[in-house]
């Protein structure tokens, strides 16, 4: 969208990693974005219109877990994960373009690393889940002022899934 004047987009981001013991280590993350547009004037009927920054959402977080072991003969790999936002709009309108949902959503893997299976050649094989606690939310939102419907894009479900890697 072309708007007459300056746009201005702020904001800031904090990130910290500890390692508190070998094998162990945690993170998180914040970011905060504020923005100001000027009002779109309509060149054809001159209607004035405020509009927004299109999926940007002023609070995002994300921690983490990760944890590695050495076991006899292969090792042990865990990680965990949660992401969550404030609410955003996924269009630029005020009017057309309601706020999505907050999503929290976690993830999660295990694997069982660097197996042996004989001549140096070795095996990795993992258990992983996306979205683990099935959280739905909005993705995206609209509404016709026109035709008074609302519409919106959900987020994918829990998945779930193996992966197998051979090093050979």
């Amino acid at each position: 969208v072309n708007v007459a004047g300056t746009s201005k987009i702020k904001g800031f981001e904090a990130e910290v990693t500890m390692n508190p013991f070998d094998g162990l280590i945690l993170g998180a993350s914040y970011a905060y974005t504020t923005w100001k547009i000027p009002d779109v004037v309509n060149p054809f009927n001159n209607a004035v219109s405020a509009i927004s920054m299109v999926n940007t959402p002023k609070n995002a977080f994300t921690g983490s877990v990760d944890y590695t072991a050495d076991l006899k003969g292969f090792g042990l790999l865990f990680h965990f994960d949660v992401n969550a936002t404030s609410e955003f709009r996924s269009g630029n309108s005020l009017v057309t373009s309601p706020l999505t949902d907050k999503p929290v959503v976690a993830n999660a893997r295990i694997a069982f690393t660097d197996v042996e299976i004989g001549s140096g050649h070795k095996f990795e094989i993992s258990v992983w889940s996306r979205n683990i606690f099935n959280e739905q939310h909005l993705t995206a939102r609209g509404f016709n002022t026109a035709r008074r419907f609302e519409t919106g894009v959900f987020n994918e479900p829990r998945t779930f899934g193996v992966d197998l890697t051979v090093r050979y």
